[in-house]
């Protein structure tokens, strides 16, 4: 009998099998009296193998990208999300969105927040085709909900009678550094409380801040009479069963967006809270001032100087502006998808960290890039100079048990400066304050040096004592991120057969990665510079050792054609990835990306 053991790890699992061999007795055997314990603990037989060996304990460096791409939307409407080689556009009500809200689960909003008021109502594909408008093209699908609706609406969206569905929530509201905080630890807490004098701790997460420039984003919500025309690629679905708004009729619909910004004509700070927009019963014969077409969301949405710019809409249409922080783990309304330990007298929400840190099966250390407002070349200073963030790996956090060091054990706490309040800092940086007015810098929220910060997590894995002085150029951090000390790393566990595992969260597109690669007579971690030693002479180098690499593949063969997309460090040098030839004067060390 073979057991398989399957960890779950997000993107990737770790699959263990444990090969069980024994004859199995006959239903109606007893099984003789030495071997009712066995009988009896026949579950742990099935998760142990009958050599026992010492267990170790993986230990896991997550490289971790900081830069502005992270905060674009998770689900953006060219992605095949479900893997049905087709292009996922608009809500699908048969995909699972992750994000802040659980997605069995409806909310109301009171304003301010979102709160979860109990279970979706199941949904039958009977139930979707009975709602499903005669007038419909059938290329249009009409799937059912895979987790269920939330019927009630209201004219503003907020209030008891209006209910959200979590799911739609997910989908209309997740960043992608929303959905990496989700999924590793809970999410990013703005109100975290304990129980105390008989008042009830409470936990509120918050989603990213999106500034009221190219980083929004939005949809539409169409009538049933509109959705031939405007939503033709869209899977249908009865809108006022998930989004707590009655469904549009007629020639109109509904605009949402994801920004952040007080009233409308105006930017903030990154201190406003998070902000889901809404202009109800939008004229769709409403012709553009500036187009002069027939008025869409994107009109909206990224319209010129101020997004959204309502201003050249229809002015019959209804504004509303309701906060997305959302309250979690509530004790007299919890879910059980939701994602909640039990802390001494409250609930909190956890991730793959806690899971699997927290209990010391695991172990985890964090790596980002140089986060700076130093000024790293000759011209004046700025707010935030980010003339240093092309450099790689910047050690944020020894690999270690995460009790203590991460997380408050009793209490659930995020304590701050950890790992996990570490990944809370990152954001899209360079705010001023002046006159309301919100500036992004280029520089201060580039630089993704993938390879570079894998590097030097090989060196940690490989007992370097200090990070290489290329990538702690900063004297100041941006955001206020820490940097751990070399030299205070803790002991490695005692363990044999300890497992290094570097786990990188990242976009496919790595920038400035390659510009600070060291020698091999940098390296100074103990094992690789062993290696260097014998391998390779002490003026080895990245561009030596690729041009070798290049000549004896035969890269440059006439006839011969390959896919890469870049070959320059440049930001505005963007190269499609379709077959190419190699040039005479092109090696493996000019590809990027």
């Amino acid at each position: 009998m073979t057991f398989i053991k399957n960890i779950s790890l997000g993107c990737f699992s770790l699959i263990m099998p444990l090969l069980l061999i024994f004859s199995a007795p006959p239903a109606s055997a007893q099984p003789p009296a030495e071997h009712v314990d066995y009988v009896a603990g026949i579950e742990q037989y099935a998760s142990e193998p009958f050599l026992k060996f010492k267990p170790s304990i993986p230990q896991v460096m997550l490289v971790l990208e900081r830069d502005w791409k992270i905060f674009y939307p998770a689900y953006n409407n060219i992605a095949d999300l479900n893997g049905d080689q087709t292009i996922d556009n608009g809500f699908n009500p048969a995909i699972t969105y992750i994000g802040y809200y659980d997605v069995d689960s409806c909310y109301v909003n009171d304003g301010d927040k979102f709160y979860r008021i109990g279970a979706t109502t199941p949904q039958t594909h009977e139930n979707v085709m009975a709602l499903r408008p005669s007038q419909l093209n059938h290329n249009i699908s009409s799937p059912p909900s895979a987790h269920g609706v939330c019927p009630g609406t209201s004219s503003t969206g907020t209030g008891t009678s209006a209910k959200w569905s979590g799911n739609w929530l997910n989908y209309a509201l997740t960043s992608r550094m929303d959905a990496i905080r989700k999924v590793l630890y809970g999410g990013k807490r703005v109100t975290d409380t304990q129980t105390k004098s008989g008042v009830k701790g409470v936990t509120i997460l918050e989603p990213s801040y999106t500034p009221s420039n190219a980083f929004a984003w939005g949809n539409e919500i169409v009538s049933d009479q509109l959705w031939n025309s405007h939503a033709p690629d869209s899977p249908w679905y009865p809108s006022e069963l998930y989004t707590g708004l009655t469904r549009p009729t007629g020639k109109f619909m509904h605009f949402f967006a994801k920004v952040d910004h007080a009233s409308y004509g105006q930017h903030v700070a990154k201190s406003a809270k998070p902000l889901m927009r809404i202009l109800l019963n939008v004229d769709s014969n409403f012709l553009h001032p500036i187009s002069q077409t027939p008025v869409r969301y994107w009109d909206w949405v990224y319209g010129q100087n101020i997004i959204p710019n309502d201003l050249n809409m229809p002015s019959s249409a209804t504004k509303i502006s309701m906060g997305i922080r959302v309250q979690v783990c509530k004790a007299d309304s919890i879910s059980p998808t939701e994602g909640c330990w039990l802390y001494g007298n409250d609930y909190k929400p956890i991730g793959l960290l806690q899971q699997h840190g927290e209990r010391g099966n695991m172990q985890f250390g964090l790596m980002t890039a140089t986060a700076s407002n130093t000024v790293c070349t000759s011209g004046a200073s700025s707010v935030y100079d980010g003339r240093c963030n092309d450099k790689g790996g910047v050690l944020r956090h020894h690999i270690q048990r995460l009790s203590g060091t991460a997380i408050n054990s009793t209490t659930g706490a995020i304590i701050p400066d950890g790992l996990i309040g570490t990944i809370d800092k990152l954001e899209l940086a360079d705010y001023v304050d002046a006159p309301q007015q919100y500036h992004f810098s280029t520089f201060a929220n580039s630089g993704n040096p993938v390879g570079e910060m894998v590097l030097e997590t090989l060196r940690y894995l490989s007992g370097a004592t200090a990070g290489l002085p290329a990538y702690n150029t900063a004297t100041t951090e941006l955001l206020g991120l820490k940097k751990a000390n070399w030299g205070q790393r803790p002991p490695e566990p005692a363990e044999d057969c300890t497992k290094p595992i570097i786990l990188v969260i990242s976009d496919i597109f790595p920038t400035y990665d390659g510009n600070d690669i060291p020698t091999a007579a940098q390296l100074s971690a103990p094992k690789l510079k062993e290696l260097s030693q014998v391998a390779m002479p002490s003026a080895w180098s990245m561009r030596d050792y690729l041009e070798k690499i290049t000549n004896l593949e035969g890269y440059r063969t006439s006839g011969r054609q390959y896919y890469y997309p870049k070959t320059s460090e440049s930001q505005n040098v963007r190269g499609l990835c379709v077959a190419k030839d190699f040039t005479a004067g092109l090696s493996l060390a000019d590809i990027r990306g």
